[in-house]
């Protein structure tokens, strides 16, 4: 069996390749500010490791042997290599990767992306959106935003009051609050909640058995695994939509929704997955801080236009 033997050291593959490049070991040695014995020690010491010859000297110089082409692509491709990834790991430490789940992303956190930029302009902000299960400690992202039944080895985000379930109708839309069905007629839409071990339906049923309704059989209904799309069918004036209080807060606030009935349990809690605190970075910890205070100041303003239970007009 060979002999394992540990490749070179950069400082020497540099050396190599400087020396190669100028044909010339005391333009390398200035390139690099070394003394021209310096590199002529670490190249011998290379050729040595090698056992082969790298260089012919020259009076004029030194140029490559045939072994020397073929081994310097190689070597520079290595060094570049290893000089992206280094520049990558050191321009990480000003990146904080953000995964958060859509609905998220578009009812709560892209009001606010620009706020966010301006509070931390020496951070960039590496927004992933996707409701699949994400690894921060061993995988790509410094932060994650996921719906979850269990807030161990993680921060709540928001108080019980806006993770409700709440049905919320755009008050262009003409109900009749009072009746056995007040949306009869109208396309109710709810998230799947599926993955968090709570049955499709499961919400709309609740919610007319709270209000001592019965759901006709007929009622036509859609069910979307992303929760923006039924908040953003009830603002368009399309139906009712049955969603978290937080995706829908900023609209209850400026009176584009109101809300019917009472709330339901959440499904799930939101909250913020960080890293091990021995693997996070100053700037991930800055991030988590802002989200952290920006959402408790979304649970704070409870002034809304529209309060909750009120009936549009019909």
């Amino acid at each position: 069996m060979p002999v394992r033997q540990d490749p070179p050291g950069t400082r020497t593959l540099e050396a190599f390749v400087r020396a190669a490049e100028a044909s010339s070991l005391s333009v390398a040695a200035k390139t690099l500010g070394l003394t021209q014995s310096a590199v002529s020690q670490r190249i011998a010491s290379l050729e040595r490791q090698l056992g082969a010859r790298l260089f012919l000297r020259t009076p004029a110089g030194v140029i490559l042997t045939s072994v020397g082409e073929a081994y310097l692509p190689a070597v520079r491709t290595a060094l570049d290599g290893l000089r992206h990834a280094q520049e990558r790991i050191v321009s990480r430490k000003t990146a904080v990767r953000l995964s958060v789940v859509p609905s998220f992303a578009r009812c709560w956190l892209l009001p606010r992306l620009g706020k966010l930029a301006t509070a931390h302009p020496d951070v960039d902000i590496v927004l992933h959106v996707s409701d699949e299960r994400v690894e921060v400690d061993d995988g790509g992202y410094d932060l994650a935003v996921r719906l979850s039944r269990s807030a161990a080895d993680s921060i709540r985000l928001f108080d019980d009051g806006e993770d409700e379930r709440v049905v919320v109708v755009a008050r262009s839309t003409r109900i009749v609050s009072d009746a056995d069905d007040p949306f009869a007629g109208l396309t109710l839409y709810h998230d799947d909640c599926s993955r968090l071990g709570v049955p499709a339906e499961q919400g709309w049923t609740q919610w007319y058995e709270a209000t001592e309704r019965s759901r006709p059989a007929w009622a036509p209904g859609i069910v979307v695994n992303d929760a923006s799309m039924a908040a953003g069918a009830a603002i368009a004036g399309q139906g009712v939509a049955l969603v978290r209080r937080l995706l829908v807060r900023d609209h209850l606030l400026d009176g584009t929704l109101a809300t019917l009935g009472p709330p339901l349990p959440h499904a799930g809690r939101t909250t913020l997955i960080t890293r091990r605190r021995t693997t996070r970075t100053a700037s991930a910890d800055r991030v988590a801080d802002w989200l952290v205070d920006e959402a408790s100041r979304g649970c704070a303003e409870k002034a809304d236009p529209a309060p909750d239970h009120a009936h549009p007009n019909p």
